[in-house]
């Protein structure tokens, strides 16, 4: 039996799954990439939208009181960066702050959420290992 093999048999409810795992590494590595910080104006657009999911262009510019080719253009550096999406379908566009949590600080940094994996696979690679042992 392989090691991934018995690290998928061995899963406890809960435990995100491969598939997870992977697009989750996918965002953080996106996101680690980027190496320009996010500017206050595009902060305080983040804010918003997390306040208020669907926002179309025409309430940011109001409430951040700018124009809305700013607008536009943060909207369109978000999107790009992953962090922003628009509502698909709908007129006028709405603009939402996509499934991911942005704030550096309180997010778990990729080399910790693989150190918790890798330690939980282990621990299901040795539990499976120890009756043979012991019958051996």
């Amino acid at each position: 039996m392989s090691y991934l093999s018995a690290v998928q048999l061995d899963r406890e409810p809960g435990d995100p799954t491969p598939k997870q795992i992977s697009r989750e590494c996918s965002k953080l590595r996106l996101r680690r990439s980027i190496v320009e910080p996010i500017s206050n104006r595009k902060q305080a657009l983040i804010r918003l939208l997390r306040r208020r999911p669907g926002t179309t262009v025409a309430e940011i510019t109001s409430e951040l009181r700018t124009t809305p080719q700013t607008v536009a253009k943060y909207l369109a550096d978000l999107i790009a960066r992953g962090m922003v999406e628009a509502r698909e379908g709908s007129y006028p566009v709405g603009y939402s702050v996509a499934g991911v949590d942005i704030d550096a600080e309180r997010m778990e940094s990729a080399d910790a959420i693989l150190k918790r994996f890798r330690d939980h696979a282990v621990a299901h690679v040795n539990r499976a290992r120890r009756p043979l042992a012991m019958a051996g």
